[in-house]
């Protein structure tokens, strides 16, 4: 019995999206999400994001007009209060250095870790320091 046209092209189809998808034509270029367990620092262009991490350490969050989200930026120190400057998820920014520090949850100040910040230039802006887990590259 010979298999109709559609059964063929459905086999096609699926052996053709499996070929690409393992080639990494497809899904193949993925971003990475740096925070503070990183092994090194990122240097070059990135851009800001409002990763899940960033958002669970209230580093980034929605616009008061709840239309996009924003990215908490400071641009004297690197530090997870304090901010000065709201630029939005998604944005362009090149790294131009970093430096990894001692943090403590609000919650529960005991609880101190090392996190990676990145100074970060904007389009238009003043340099700035944003947490590393609201920076992809």
């Amino acid at each position: 019995m010979k298999p109709t046209i559609a059964v063929r092209f459905t086999l096609y189809t699926i052996l053709i999206l499996g070929f690409t998808t393992a080639c990494g034509f497809i899904g193949g270029s993925q971003s990475r999400v740096l925070g503070s367990d990183s092994p090194a620092p990122l240097t070059g262009d990135g851009w800001l994001t409002c990763s899940q991490a960033c958002r669970d350490r209230a580093q980034c969050g929605l616009a008061q007009n709840f239309e996009a989200d924003v990215v908490l930026l400071r641009t004297d120190i690197p530090d997870t209060v304090g901010h000065n400057m709201i630029i939005g998820a998604g944005e362009p920014i090149l790294i131009v250095g970093s430096t990894d520090i001692e943090v403590a949850r609000i919650s529960d100040p005991n609880s101190r870790y090392m996190a990676r910040f990145y100074q970060v230039q904007v389009p238009d802006r003043a340099p700035a320091w944003v947490a590393g887990w609201c920076v992809e590259q």
